[in-house]
């Protein structure tokens, strides 16, 4: 695991249109309360998270996406982004993280600690996208 280089967001960006991501990636603006880690093999992007602090808070975090090629789903990749997250979040001293996540990933979420605390199907309506469910870890 690394932060994110431009090189690394153009590679990333070169991935989501071959498809090879099973959800769209989204932007990937780099700001400075965001961070972007990259999961890398064999000198290949596999994956990637994107996380922040979020603003005005100090001691709250979010993750906005973690992303694995098709190709290396359940090989550990997200797992280790998702650790990459929560290290830069302890050295920051957040203490506690949001995300939202597609109801399909919910076991993923748990198995790390998150739990639901909100589940409303129209909380985020993205006309591609399917409604998420918003998950929260104290760290």
């Amino acid at each position: 695991m690394r932060f994110a280089t431009g090189k690394d967001l153009l590679a990333i960006k070169s991935l989501q249109e071959k498809k090879l991501f099973e959800i769209p990636v989204g932007g990937l603006v780099a700001l400075n309360n965001l961070k972007i880690f990259v999961a890398v093999h064999n000198s290949n992007i596999v994956g990637f998270c994107r996380c922040g602090i979020k603003p005005g808070a100090k001691n709250e975090g979010y993750i906005s996406k973690i992303s694995v090629i098709k190709g290396f789903k359940g090989s550990g990749v997200g797992h280790k982004l998702l650790g990459a997250a929560h290290s830069f979040f302890a050295a920051k001293k957040v203490n506690t993280v949001f995300l939202t996540a597609h109801k399909k990933l919910l076991g993923f979420y748990e198995k790390a600690g998150y739990k639901t605390v909100l589940d409303k199907e129209p909380f985020i309506k993205m006309a591609r996208f399917s409604p998420k469910i918003i998950r929260k870890k104290h760290l």
